[in-house]
């Protein structure tokens, strides 16, 4: 299954899309979420060395998080982009 079929499946809050892979498929996903018609935009946090996060696009990420990753810094930035995002659209999320 495709990333862009996972997204229409299950609805996620936040997407972490990482950079470091060497292939095109990680920026081609991140161009397709942000080029999507339906429903407003999927926050995206970007993944990846400091060059690589830095390069130009015409997506501006929610967040970055530089490699080598730091689990909890990477879990408390996808938690504040799902919180930030919901609090815009007037929800709320929980936490388990």
């Amino acid at each position: 299954m495709s990333a862009q079929g996972v997204i229409e499946i299950w609805h996620p809050s936040v997407a972490v899309v990482d950079l470091r892979l060497p292939a095109i498929e990680p920026r081609r996903f991140w161009v397709d979420v942000a080029g999507r018609s339906e429903g407003g935009t999927l926050p995206l946090v970007l993944v990846g060395e400091g060059p690589n996060l830095l390069k130009p696009s015409a997506v501006i990420p929610s967040d970055l998080v530089g490699s080598p990753i730091d689990p909890d810094h990477l879990v408390a930035t996808v938690l504040r982009v799902a919180r930030d995002e919901a609090g815009a659209r007037g929800e709320s999320i929980t936490v388990r």
